[in-house]
């Protein structure tokens, strides 16, 4: 934690199951995994982790794991007992620290498996359960960014998270996804297949993207919407090393401004966003190219060009991530007919404008990265401000208490 601390990354503990002597079921095998019968050591031992720990970089605390599943709360899903536990918790500790108490991190979107797959936040709501955290969270784990079966349904996951994140967003909580990943390891055994680092890299790209947008989308009302991304995609912003945070800023754009292709797919992920330049910066894949002989597709992207810059002219980057290499640069003829080949891999297109008395930038060399800091160990280093940025905001400690 002190090495955490100095690093300025903030922590997300989750404290869950019960020892031996408190537990429900003690002669069980998985005995943890079942409720404490007293709650009492239970609070004991988070408000022991909050002393401890809340001037150590400590943000939240979540209240169990995943107790929709019956792996991890026994025998079976119980909102009104899991209720009762995060009730008991919050109201002890909510004014005693800084800390903010989140709710157990659902699996997926909280279905239940024993209850017919029903969705346990409606039951926690019928039980003012969302009046006793600060934070909601899921753990959108499929085999693919896009779902379990994209082939079928290519916007499974959008999908699901826009409708969970505008139920949830009514609470005034904030909402989290605390856990998803896909593995690089081999083993005997894994509920989601194992890919490569090349794969891992663009798929967290895609995720990061893809739920970004779900919850943006949600508390914009299709308003503009200023909000700060940190460091992401900054390298395709203002180039400039020196700037603040501030200067660092993503529009999210109208509906009426973004960029549609003219002959989708049917199976393309697209977002749009602006700079704080004017740029515009458009997100893309398809999640499969075996419908299409030819991968590429068409915009309008004249929305973007004012009146009085009439006499400018638009310039197109395309850069490819996972292999941080810019794949296109040049100037655009025809502004309503931009072709631009799609991939089933993460893309990053750049829109910007050009005054005519301006000198355009020079090309890149061929296969040469646009981004000095991530000269070498292509996908390692491409993949690593993005997997920093899920550690920041995301620090996942487990602890079992007393074991």
């Amino acid at each position: 934690m002190d090495k955490l601390y100095k690093a300025n990354i903030s922590s997300l503990f989750f404290i869950a199951g019960s020892p031996r002597w408190i537990s429900s079921n003690p002669s069980a095998t998985n005995y943890d995994q079942y409720p404490p019968t007293s709650i009492e050591p239970f609070i004991f031992r988070v408000k022991w982790l909050l002393d401890k720990y809340s001037t150590k970089g400590l943000e939240m605390i979540q209240i169990w794991n995943e107790v929709n599943l019956p792996a991890f709360w026994a025998p079976m899903e119980d909102p009104q007992a899991y209720t009762h536990l995060l009730n008991a918790t919050y109201s002890e500790l909510s004014m005693k620290s800084n800390v903010k108490i989140a709710m157990a991190g659902m699996a997926y979107f909280s279905e239940m498996p024993f209850h017919n797959q029903k969705i346990m936040f409606y039951s926690l709501e019928a039980l003012d359960a969302f009046n006793y955290c600060d934070i909601v969270a899921y753990h959108p784990y499929y085999n693919t960014p896009e779902g379990n079966i994209p082939q079928v349904n290519a916007y499974d996951v959008e999908m699901k998270a826009q409708v969970a994140n505008q139920y949830l967003s009514q609470f005034g909580k904030k909402i989290y996804a605390t856990e998803w990943r896909w593995s690089t390891y081999t083993s005997d055994f894994s509920e989601q297949p194992f890919i490569t680092l090349r794969q891992q890299a663009d798929y967290i790209l895609k995720r990061l993207i893809m739920l970004m947008y779900c919850v943006l989308i949600v508390s914009i009302s299709f308003h503009c919407l200023i909000f700060h991304l940190w460091n992401f995609l900054s390298f395709v912003m203002d180039g400039n090393e020196n700037s603040t945070l501030s200067d660092r800023s993503l529009i999210l754009l109208k509906t009426s401004s973004l960029l549609v292709p003219m002959n989708d797919p049917g199976n393309m992920h697209s977002f749009t966003v602006q700079n704080s330049n004017g740029d515009v910066l458009w997100m893309y894949w398809i999640t499969s190219s075996d419908a299409m002989t030819n991968p590429s597709v068409t915009l309008d992207a004249s929305s973007f060009i004012k009146q009085n810059e009439s006499s400018s002219s638009m310039r197109l980057l395309v850069y490819d991530l996972i292999e941080n290499v810019m794949e296109v640069n040049r100037t655009i003829l025809d502004v309503k007919h931009v072709q631009v080949n799609v991939r089933t891999t993460f893309r990053v297109a750049k829109f910007s404008m050009i005054m005519n008395n301006h000198t355009n930038p020079i090309p890149p060399q061929k296969h040469e990265s646009s981004v000095k800091r991530f000269a070498s160990s292509r996908v390692s280093l491409a993949a690593r401000p993005f997997i920093a940025l899920l550690v920041t905001f995301i620090c996942h400690v487990s602890l079992v208490m007393f074991l």
